[in-house]
């Protein structure tokens, strides 16, 4: 597999993307509108990457393109890394809240009878939080690497959470499957 990425201007653009499989003769496409983050004095959140977990984590996005993981299922037992780019700084000395929250998805209804019924364990939501100061102005890049050993298979939601003083809380969600 490999990795396919562009420059673009800063501004609202449409990508397309679109694939074709000769060997299973399959034709995908998908067509999406990106917009920039807010100027307005608001922090925003890029999308979060799941990247290979370890020393050293990625301090540029193109570091951690080059670490990406191509697929959202994670082997059970293992880490995985988290990249992130906080955009809006404004002033030094600005406090970021971070919070990273792993939350089971989607039980099956048997799972959630035997939860009821004390016959399978429970498993509850893990929220990390903490506050961090980054330098003012332009993109501020974030990586951190979680240990998911402990976590049973099955799907779930990382949920990553900024906020910055009395502006909006930017958010970005990714849903993984640990097999």
């Amino acid at each position: 597999m490999g990795v396919l990425s562009a420059i673009a201007p800063w501004d609202t653009v449409v990508v397309s993307f679109e694939a074709f499989s000769s060997e299973h003769r399959h034709i995908a496409r998908v067509r999406e509108t990106v917009r920039p983050p807010t100027s307005a004095g608001e922090i925003s959140l890029s999308d979060m990457l799941l990247i290979n977990g370890g020393d050293p984590l990625p301090t540029s996005l193109a570091n951690a393109i080059s670490t990406m993981l191509h697929t959202t299922e994670i082997r059970a037992g293992s880490t995985v890394g988290l990249f992130w780019q906080i955009y809006g700084l404004r002033k030094a000395g600005d406090s970021v809240s971070v919070a990273i929250t792993i939350s089971r998805h989607r039980d099956s209804w048997l799972r959630r009878a035997g939860e009821s019924l004390g016959l399978a364990g429970r498993v509850t939501p893990v929220t990390l939080r903490w506050f961090e100061v980054p330098e003012p102005g332009g993109v501020a890049n974030r990586a951190v690497t979680l240990d998911i050993s402990a976590l049973p298979r099955g799907a779930y939601i990382i949920l990553l959470e900024l906020s910055a003083g009395a502006s909006t809380a930017a958010t970005a969600i990714r849903e993984i499957r640990i097999r």
